[in-house]
């Protein structure tokens, strides 16, 4: 009886060349999922402040009560400092002063945490420190009139700690309260 034995499998040459053909598929691969996973990134913040922007005016409309978005760090409070990175917060302005009164009756309707690490969330004069919706929706910054390009512009910097426009998105107010979200950014404007 003669019982011939086969051997199947791999050699360890060809398991070299294979696990090295995965490496360098890999490596060239990483770039690209990077910049994706910036993007959607940089989209998903876009979204998440067109969302605060929308439930501050459409709780003015249903309250009949002026509702500001302002810059916080501590989630309670408005601050004049720093930037909206810090992350904001969404009230019933009352007054419209920009500062929420609790005796009078002020609450906050939403927090939002500061952004992750490398991103910046920066805006036109217009909108430094607040976003007021009146119950009529109309939109006011807190200085200066609102105009086509009063805008937020949120931006990331790469791994070098470069800005790139190409992928940054900015989210525009016009004085009727129509918000919009564009990618890349108008000229003349640069992240920070």
């Amino acid at each position: 009886m003669n019982t011939k034995i086969k051997n199947e499998g791999f050699t360890l040459i060809e398991l070299m060349i294979t696990v090295a053909l995965v490496a360098i598929l890999l490596a060239l691969s990483a770039p690209y999922f990077r910049e994706t996973i910036t993007s959607n990134k940089i989209g998903a913040e876009a979204n998440n402040l067109m969302a605060s922007f929308n439930l501050a005016r459409s709780t003015a409309a249903r309250l009949n009560q002026p509702v500001t978005l302002c810059k916080s760090a501590d989630g309670a409070n408005c601050t004049t400092n720093g930037n909206w990175e810090q992350g904001w917060i969404t009230f019933n302005n009352l007054n419209i002063d920009g500062v929420v009164d609790t005796g009078d009756g002020e609450i906050v309707i939403q927090e939002y945490t500061p952004l992750p690490t490398g991103y910046t969330l920066r805006s036109t004069p217009q909108f430094s420190d607040v976003v007021t919706f009146l119950p009529q929706g109309n939109a006011r910054g807190g200085s200066g009139t609102l105009d086509e390009t009063s805008s937020f512009r949120i931006c990331a910097t790469d791994a070098s700690g470069e800005e790139d426009d190409a992928k940054a998105r900015q989210v525009f107010i016009s004085i009727t309260g129509r918000i919009r979200s564009q990618k890349g950014l108008d000229s003349g404007i640069d992240c920070p």
